[in-house]
Parts: C-alpha cells; sequence; structure tokens
C-alpha cells in the first residue's frame, strides 16, 4: 500500500499540536505538547509523535501504548512521554489501577508497575496480538491453538481452550473469554475457569479482527472479501448476526453505552456507529494507517503509523 500523504497533523512544535489537515505534520518529536493539551473539543489533538504504537490502553488520567522497543504513557491532559518498561514486539496491552500488562510476539507476558520500576515475567512465552485484564487475571490467545489465562499476581498460566485456529484479539466479561479465530474466520468462547468452547460466529471466508463485548452482544471488525466490516451478535451465539458498519479495512474497536468506536486502517478513519446499527458518523479523518482506538467519558483516543516505519506514528485525542 502506498503511503497516505494525509495524516494527523502538529501545529510543527516540539510537541503535539492541533491534528487538523491543514497544519505540518511534526515527525521528530517524542514527546508530548509543552503546556496542557485541550479539553475533548476542536479538532483531533496530537498528544505524541515517534511513537510506532500498536495497541493502547487507559486509567482514569494516563493513556499506555506498547510498540517494537517499550511501553510508554503519557498524561491524558499532555505532557512528557514516559518509558515504563523495555519490550520486545509487543502488540497487545492492558492496564489496571497499579500495574500494565502486555506480550511479546517473540518472548513473555510482564507487567511493571503503572508509574515505572521492576519488570515481572507472569509468563513465558504468549505471542498474544491480543490482551486483556479483568480483577484477578490476564488472558491472551497465542496465536497457535489456544486461549490461557494467568494470574495477575503470578503462577502457573492456565490453558482455557485448545484446538483453536490461530486465536488472536480477546475480551471478557464476568463469566466467559471471547476470542477472534484468525485462521478459521469464527468468534468462540470459553468459561473465565476453562470448560466446554461455543462457536458464536462462523464464517470461515473473513477474518474477524479485533472484538469488544457489553452486557449483551459482542462487536467485532472484519477483513477480508465478502464480509469487510463491523458486527455483532448475541453473546449467547443465537440470533442472526448483524453488520453495523462497512468499511475498507476495519481494525480496532471499542466501546461506550451507546455507540462502536472504530478504525478503517485503509482509509484512514475514525468512526461511532449507533451499537444497533445506523449511520456512522466520523469522528476523525484523514488519519494515516490509523490502528488502535480507546474510549474514556468524554474523548476518543486513537493511534497511527505513518507508513509503517520506525519511529513514526502518532498519539491522538478527539472529542466523541
Amino acid at each position: 500500500m502506498a503511503p497516505d500523504d494525509a495524516g494527523p497533523r502538529s501545529d510543527g512544535s516540539s510537541g503535539g499540536g492541533d491534528a487538523s489537515a491543514d497544519a505540518t505534520p511534526d515527525a521528530r518529536s517524542d514527546a508530548g505538547p509543552d503546556a496542557s493539551a485541550p479539553a475533548c473539543s476542536g479538532p483531533p489533538f496530537i498528544l505524541a509523535t515517534k511513537q510506532s504504537p500498536t495497541a493502547i490502553a487507559l486509567t482514569a488520567d494516563r493513556i499506555y501504548w506498547s510498540n517494537d522497543r517499550s511501553i510508554r504513557s503519557i498524561a491524558k491532559s499532555g505532557g512528557p512521554v514516559v518509558d515504563l518498561a523495555v519490550a520486545g514486539d509487543s502488540w497487545g496491552i492492558a492496564v489496571d489501577a497499579t500495574r500494565v500488562y502486555w506480550s511479546d510476539r517473540n518472548g513473555p507476558l510482564s507487567s511493571v508497575p503503572a508509574q515505572g520500576g521492576p519488570t515481572t515475567v507472569l509468563a513465558s512465552s504468549t505471542f498474544g496480538d491480543g490482551l486483556v485484564a479483568d480483577d484477578a487475571n490476564v488472558y491472551w490467545g497465542d496465536n497457535a491453538t489456544s486461549v490461557w489465562s494467568v494470574p495477575k499476581t503470578g503462577g502457573a498460566p492456565r490453558q482455557l481452550a485448545q484446538l483453536q485456529a490461530s486465536p488472536g484479539d480477546v475480551a471478557v466479561d464476568s463469566s466467559f473469554v471471547y476470542w477472534t479465530n484468525w485462521g478459521s474466520g469464527d468468534v468462540a468462547r470459553a468459561p473465565l475457569t476453562g470448560g466446554a468452547t461455543a462457536t458464536l460466529v462462523g464464517w470461515g471466508a473473513s477474518s474477524p479482527y479485533k472484538l469488544a463485548v457489553d452486557d449483551q452482544y459482542v462487536y467485532w471488525t472484519a477483513q477480508g472479501t465478502p464480509d469487510t466490516g463491523v458486527y455483532r451478535a448475541f453473546k449467547p451465539g443465537t440470533g442472526p448476526n448483524t453488520q453495523i458498519a462497512s468499511g475498507g479495512a476495519p481494525n480496532g474497536i471499542a466501546l461506550d453505552d451507546q455507540f462502536v468506536y472504530w478504525t478503517d486502517f485503509a482509509v484512514g478513519n475514525v468512526w461511532k456507529t449507533p451499537k444497533g446499527g445506523g449511520s456512522s458518523i466520523p469522528v476523525a479523518t484523514g488519519q494515516t494507517y490509523v490502528r488502535a482506538v480507546a474510549v474514556d467519558d468524554g474523548c476518543v483516543y486513537w493511534t497511527t503509523d505513518c507508513c509503517g516505519e520506525p519511529d513514526s506514528g502518532y498519539i491522538v485525542k478527539g472529542p466523541k
């Protein structure tokens, strides 16, 4: 794919800036803006550049992300980028009030205090493109045949599901872990303590990619002909699968009470779509290779990867 010239934009200062389409990009600084970032109103705002971000997670006041060499964070209001830990090729991250968890495609699943400190290895080999945590455990798919969990405080990993086909992204509720099978094109679930695996969505043709769950439904992005789009299905696996949006290459996904937020890697847009379906509303357009997305009460946060090059890409926030 040819590089897209229309990426998030900065005001040219040494920090972040307005990400509107008519400003000049800052491709050199890896710091946040010198002043506080604006509240979530107006155009999207670049919090940090030169980050090569792959995954994103939020706490009440900070943003955390992974890339191919480190785990980093920045205040939601802007400021300096903080290096928390050295990482390998990390594509999965989760965070709670005290610690950050991440997986390495070529190494362990690890954690570090949310403000930085010694790194703890929780599992020796994970791959783990997707990662999620609840109050007690961290969950991941190993992109081979199994879905796993491990206690946050350490202990033996538990195999929750086996005989899967490249399990990738994961999500949890109070009873089940859900995942996408990239190899077989389906969405499945199993009890948090292990047990019978149930296929909720069986396609085969397309690749369910990222997913999220609420009280009633599982939502996912799908890439590949003929089913590229954003979908939802009833969590027990009964009833039809509903396409709620279409796109070029839907990627990241996040939820609030009313909307599904998702990114289109091919087109470079961030969208929100009513959970029950309807017209998609652009949150941001003209982004370069937009990937992960997360939301809080007032803002949307997303990552971009400018042209797939090292030390490229942004952490951006905008109004919902």
